[in-house]
């Protein structure tokens, strides 16, 4: 688990579909909070797993697999987001899902919340 000074702790993230773990923190004593530089990381990471979950990069049976401007759009709406949230507040992993359901929506590609559900189970 996850903490800043003065936050609550919120879980470790997990892959929303398969690759590479999520980076290695530097705050991993219990004494010790994640920095700036930290949630940076995690979110440049998130960031990362958008286009492997709707966008080009997705595999070609997923029923996810959408226009590229999807994507570009599900991770702009991620990055304002957290311009005024902290992601060790709000479950990121939640807000990727809704960033691509509403981008897709925004880009006229409909993708329905059971395939979004089937695609990180």
């Amino acid at each position: 688990r996850l903490r800043a000074a003065g936050r609550p702790a919120v879980a470790a993230p997990r892959c929303l579909v398969g690759g590479e773990p999520p980076p290695e923190l530097s705050g991993d004593a219990p004494d010790v909070g994640v920095g700036a530089a930290d949630e940076s990381k995690l979110l440049r990471w998130y960031e990362r797993q958008i286009p492997m979950l709707a966008g080009r990069a997705a595999p070609a049976e997923s029923r996810l697999r959408r226009n590229p401007k999807v994507a570009a759009t599900a991770v702009m709406l991620l990055k304002r987001f957290y311009l005024s949230h902290s992601i060790l507040e709000c479950e990121p992993m939640a807000h990727c899902l809704g960033a691509v359901f509403l981008a897709a929506k925004l880009e006229d590609e409909f993708a329905s919340c059971a395939d979004l559900a089937a695609a990180v189970a």
